[in-house]
């Protein structure tokens, strides 16, 4: 399987003049390549991604010397990345690509799309002679400093260098192996667990303690609130707006890290300490259009569980099995089975559950209730999709996770040992 380790690097100040012209050299080809295929557009031809590149190689030298000074894959693979961006556009207007509509290829500013591509046999990663970080050897720059290793034992496939908030970044493809599952020293794991996303508590397994997730953006809403009045004050193309539009970059930076370094910990953790994980099948986009939780969802970020969840599975040897978006978790009853119908449903209000049967009378936490009923679920074979629920012997409502987003390590974070989830 492919994974991406994002390292921070850590340069001097003539690598990061150096990093930024080798940025600058991958947009302007990319622009330049731009103009030249709506140019032939219209004049009738049929551009593509090689002939541009092979007509710009025979005119660098003279017209651009100083594209020369940067590294080499900076200005041949933007090409590729225009050829790309063209090839998902016509597929999205043909309507074979899902997701909303792509529009035309624009050109790339200064500031927006800083970075270039390295291919695999053009940078090593090696660690220090001191201490445990690492160095990265670029063509033409040289020796920069990382802020950790490279964590995935595994060929490297590629690599592209950019700038976020002022900071440089080095992004690794590696060609992993998967986890055998038939490894017989691997650690004693809990069997089955069902686990319960929510807002109010984040993640409620079935059996350990509820783990309320970090707000990052309820801590620092003031002081990113003050920072952007601070930022609009300024006169625009001046250096002290550049100066506090950095300010402001780096606190959504260091929010959207705090929010990964839990996830990341928190996923590590299940799938090294569970042999089978049940989650539920539920969109988040309908908690982004309530405006009462919208940024409530937005700060705890419940979407990112699922992906992260499903690609450490492999790694980890762990199954994760998605519940039908159907199943009844909340409604019922984790020790009988009763089921609450039309009237009697909770709502987002309820939150301790009740069971209606006069025999059971369990009175639990509702999240607690949800998360037990999905670690039965795998047991509970049936179509969800029709009520009233009739007990069957098939497998259809038990499908397996399939991550559908980048599968990208964490920032300067190390889930070793020390930092599992001990509380589940």
């Amino acid at each position: 399987m492919n994974l991406g380790h994002v390292i921070a690097l850590d340069p001097t100040r003539k690598q990061r003049h150096t990093l930024a012209c080798a940025a600058g050299v991958s947009r302007f080809t990319y622009n330049w390549a731009l103009v030249e295929w709506n140019r032939q557009h219209e004049a009738g031809e049929k551009p593509t991604a090689f002939k541009l590149k092979k007509q710009f190689n025979a005119i660098k030298r003279e017209q651009f010397p100083w594209i020369m000074e940067s590294p080499r894959d900076a200005n041949s693979q933007s090409f590729a990345d225009l050829g790309q961006a063209f090839k998902n556009f016509f597929a999205s207007c043909r309507g074979e690509r899902e997701g909303k509509p792509l529009e035309h290829p624009t050109f790339h500013h200064k500031g927006k799309h800083d970075a270039f591509y390295v291919a695999n046999d053009k940078f090593s990663l090696r660690l220090r002679t001191r201490g445990k970080r690492g160095v990265v050897r670029l063509p033409v720059i040289g020796d920069v400093r990382t802020m950790e290793p490279l964590r995935w034992q595994g060929k490297i496939l590629s690599g592209r260098v950019y700038r976020k908030a002022g900071r440089w970044f080095l992004s690794v493809a590696v060609d992993v192996p998967g986890a055998d599952r038939r490894q017989t020293n691997a650690p004693e794991r809990w069997p089955v667990i069902g686990v319960d996303l929510g807002l109010k508590t984040a993640v409620v397994p079935s059996h350990g303690d509820p783990i309320d997730a970090p707000k990052p953006l309820r801590d620092n809403l003031k002081r990113l609130c003050r920072a952007n009045r601070r930022l609009h004050r300024r006169k625009k193309g001046g250096r002290n707006r550049h100066k506090a539009s950095l300010i402001v970059a780096r606190l959504h930076l260091a929010i959207a890290f705090a929010r990964k370094d839990f996830w990341q910990k928190l996923t590590t953790g299940l799938v090294r300490e569970n042999q089978t994980i049940v989650v539920e099948d539920l969109g988040m986009g309908f908690m982004l259009k309530n405006r009462r939780l919208a940024r409530a969802a937005s700060d705890v970020a419940l979407g990112m569980f699922r992906p992260m969840l499903a690609y450490k599975a492999q790694l980890h040897g762990c199954d994760i099995v998605v519940a039908d978006r159907n199943y009844p978790s909340t409604q019922r009853c984790s020790r009988c089975g009763e089921i609450k119908r039309d009237e009697q449903r909770l709502g987002l209000a309820d939150r301790v559950y009740v069971c209606g049967n006069g025999k059971c009378g369990a009175v639990i936490d509702r999240d607690e209730n949800a998360a037990k009923n999905l670690e039965q679920y795998p047991g509970l074979q049936g179509n969800w999709r029709r009520l009233p629920q009739t007990s069957t012997d098939d497998q259809t409502s038990i499908r397996a996770a399939v991550a559908r987003t980048s599968m990208v390590a964490e920032v300067e974070t190390n889930p070793c040992e020390h930092s599992r989830v001990h509380t589940i």
